[in-house]
């Protein structure tokens, strides 16, 4: 069973953006870590001489591919609240 701490879910909360009280850390850390052990429980599945699934049509429509092009970059942008160049300027994510 993997073990999820306060710190890794302070963690995942920040870079999804979400705050939790202190109070709620508790619960959410033992959420995640039975969500975990739920799906580690896939590796115990047996999937040997088990041919693939294929859902959905064999015959599949084709189309023409037609190039148009609109520059609607300035319309676009204009509901960003920042902006460099021709894209949206967004808050460094990734330490590093």
């Amino acid at each position: 069973m993997t073990e999820i701490t306060k710190a890794e879910v302070q963690k995942i909360a920040k870079l999804a953006r979400i705050k939790f009280a202190d109070n709620e850390l508790d619960f959410f850390s033992k959420e995640v870590e039975r969500i975990i052990t739920w799906v580690e429980k896939l590796d115990e599945v047996t999937t040997e001489n088990i041919s693939p699934l294929f859902a959905g049509s064999q015959q599949l429509n084709m189309f023409n591919d037609e190039i148009e092009f609109n520059d609607l970059s300035d319309e676009v942008l204009s509901n960003s609240p920042k902006r460099q160049f021709d894209f949206f300027a967004v808050p460094k994510m990734v330490d590093g």
